[in-house]
């Protein structure tokens, strides 16, 4: 088990790296998002060296909010070019995988399989970028439409080439109970790497562990009674160190 963070967009990289190495990560999920980790204002070079420098690996994710599914097909081709552009720097990066969420926005008029096929549409074409440069796309669970089982499963049967990225978090929201143990029985074929955070279940709050209503300790056993011993990115938005260190120190021991 390999424990890492994500940079924040907003904070100056050479910085966040820095940070990933002082909290003992072992490696940096790098988001590649605007104000100051945009795919074009990003030196490859530069960035190998900071990493290097620091001992860090690194894996890859995307903009959250790109309008991969749009019915309005100039709006889509420019979300699918910014990715591309994407993919070109992890590439340069050295990164073999990276993660990118579904579209589910409904525009009036379409329903659940529209959004469905219009993202299999979308994500071939992205599988088929990834396999030319060798960076592999994960793709992440949500709420709603895809944080149930039967559309994740239908997006990856769909295009094999994708991995998929479990967020415990997402699981748990708007759901009764949290939907890990459903998803991976599913789809756990496809698992590559894992968000970790906690919430109320009703927001995507990115909490300390322990602190919020996901059954963080069970899941985490859980996922290792399974056999999976791969990467695991802590997703604790909080300002205050002492509250990751602790998120890092409970993973740990859960796992042992």
């Amino acid at each position: 088990m390999r424990l890492g963070k994500m940079n924040n967009p907003a904070a100056k990289l050479h910085r966040e790296i820095a940070r990933a190495a002082k909290l003992g990560m072992d490696y940096l999920e790098l988001t590649l998002e605007p104000p100051y980790t945009v795919a074009d204002d990003l030196n490859p070079a530069e960035v190998r060296r900071w990493l290097g420098d620091r001992g860090l690996d690194v894996v890859g994710h995307t903009a959250y909010y790109l309008p991969l599914a749009s019915p309005l097909k100039r709006l889509r081709r420019a979300a699918l070019e910014e990715l591309r552009r994407n993919w070109e720097v992890f590439a340069a990066l050295g990164i073999t995988q990276a993660t990118v969420h579904p579209d589910h926005r409904f525009p009036n008029g379409y329903t659940v399989a529209d959004i469905v096929a219009r993202n299999i549409e979308t994500f071939g074409e992205l599988a088929r970028w990834g396999k030319e440069l060798g960076v592999t796309v994960l793709v992440e669970n949500l709420d709603g439409i895809w944080g149930q089982p039967k559309h994740l499963r239908a997006l990856l049967a769909a295009v094999p080439e994708l991995g998929w990225t479990l967020d415990i978090g997402h699981a748990n929201l708007g759901v009764p109970q949290n939907r890990t143990v459903e998803l991976l029985r599913t789809c756990g074929a496809r698992l590559r790497h894992v968000h970790l955070s906690d919430n109320d279940g009703h927001r995507d709050l990115h909490l300390p562990l322990g602190t919020g209503r996901v059954p963080c300790k069970r899941l985490v056993r859980y996922l290792r009674t399974q056999g999976y011993n791969g990467t695991f990115t802590l997703e604790v938005f909080e300002a205050k160190e002492g509250y990751f260190r602790l998120s890092c120190e409970l993973v740990r021991e859960w796992w042992q």
